[in-house]
């Protein structure tokens, strides 16, 4: 009778384990924040995104591929909880070419809306920088370990100063203004826009800390 007892006791623990859809999966807990908000010539103030999804994907044994759709507004001056996006299952192992994705889409708000001043010859100038177009953060890391049961915050960072890099002086003096403020945007200094598209695109390395 006990070794029928254990049978069957073992029989139910692994039936309610395959039953559960989390089992073998550590949790990834996705939020923002950002660096070199100020510099000589730039201050930003704020930075908003519009989300749409978060991503995991990776080489394990197999190809690794996890979406979730999130379409809740962050704020990558925020920290902790207040910058949160959403949280991921990832099936447990280890990982190479492991890639974590913030995707921002447009709707009532820019896909990704940067607020600041530029320091011209000592007189701050209202900037605002507006991408109305689909926007992706998207990180690397040549190795990562996730154990199952686990969970793990991922950081991802947007560098403001990497943002700008390339706008001179002399471009912000002859951008056109709005009520005195210099709106970056697809109707509003397009040349403008195009290089901050081509920074996010090729030029920041957005940097990923699992804890």
């Amino acid at each position: 009778m006990l070794a029928l007892a254990a049978a069957s006791t073992l029989l139910f623990a692994c039936s309610k384990k395959k039953d559960d859809p989390d089992a073998g999966k550590a949790t990834i807990n996705y939020q923002v924040t950002s660096s070199n908000a100020s510099s000589t010539d730039f201050t930003f103030t704020s930075a908003k995104g519009s989300g749409k999804q978060i991503a995991f994907k990776g080489d394990g044994s197999t190809r690794v591929e996890e979406y979730l759709l999130n379409f809740n507004n962050v704020d990558f001056f925020s920290n902790g909880a207040a910058g949160a996006i959403a949280s991921i299952k990832v099936p447990a192992g280890s990982y190479t070419n492991a890639q974590f994705n913030y995707q921002m889409i447009p709707s009532r708000n820019p896909a990704l809306e940067i607020r600041g001043t530029y320091n011209a010859n000592g007189t701050p100038v209202p900037v605002r920088i507006n991408l109305d177009q689909f926007v992706e953060i998207s990180t690397k890391m040549p190795s990562v370990t996730l154990e199952a049961g686990k969970t793990y915050t991922a950081t991802l960072n947007l560098d403001l100063a990497k943002v700008v890099e390339g706008i001179t002086a002399s471009h912000m003096t002859n951008a056109t203004r709005t009520n005195g403020e210099v709106v970056i945007a697809y109707y509003s200094n397009p040349a403008l826009l195009q290089t901050v598209v081509n920074n996010i695109n090729n030029v920041i390395q957005h940097s990923v800390t699992i804890q």
